[in-house]
């Protein structure tokens, strides 16, 4: 029953274990991504942000350096895991590395990422008194991503997440379109961060 609730049953199981892999990989970006964002809203809380600012470092330089951190980030961890899931794969089943089929399913998970961690960003720059509301949605995220299809939940609420619309990747077909609305949503989260933490100041 554990086997089939994660797609590791019938005749793909290799894709089944690859499939759940990256969602698993891709959960821990999303959390790196929202932690990332909480260290910014923490130099600001400990009076560190302001006389840093106070000097020629604009605002939008430094948001714009942590960001890129923060981005650069969620792709490194999707390449260096890929490269680990595709080389431990093939030493235990035997099999040829099959790396550009692991790390596309990996990458089919990063509009999700950006989108979760643009969602924190948004938070921070507009509101950061609301910033703990990212955790928040990084845990319904969580749990509807691992727990959502075994418990039968509703198809509405399953689309809650944005892992839903990937299309649970090698296991399941990648559709381009859902994956370019979130990355629409999650590049206009990261513009309206820039422009609240903007003009904030």
């Amino acid at each position: 029953a554990m086997a089939q609730a994660i797609g590791m049953s019938g005749a793909q199981p290799e894709d089944g274990f690859l499939a759940v892999t990256q969602l698993y990989i891709a959960i821990i970006a999303m959390g790196y991504a929202v932690q990332a964002v909480g260290n910014l809203r923490g130099e600001e809380t400990a009076g560190r942000l302001e006389p840093r600012l106070s000097g020629t470092l604009s605002r939008m330089r430094w948001l714009a350096a942590h960001g890129f951190v923060i981005g650069t980030g969620l792709v490194v961890i999707v390449v260096v895991s890929s490269v680990v899931l595709a080389a431990a794969t093939a030493w235990s089943t035997g099999t040829a590395v099959q790396l550009g089929r692991v790390l596309g399913s990996g990458a089919a998970y990063l509009p999700a990422e950006f989108l979760v961690g643009g969602l924190a960003l948004a938070l921070f720059g507009l509101n950061p008194r609301a910033f703990p509301a990212g955790w928040a949605a990084f845990a319904v995220v969580a749990f509807i991503a691992f727990l959502g299809p075994g418990l039968k939940l509703a198809g509405w609420v399953l689309d809650l997440s944005p892992t839903t619309h990937v299309g649970n990747p090698p296991l399941g077909p990648v559709e381009a379109r859902p994956l370019v609305v979130i990355g629409a949503i999650a590049a206009t989260l990261w513009v309206g961060a820039a422009a609240g933490f903007r003009h904030r100041g």
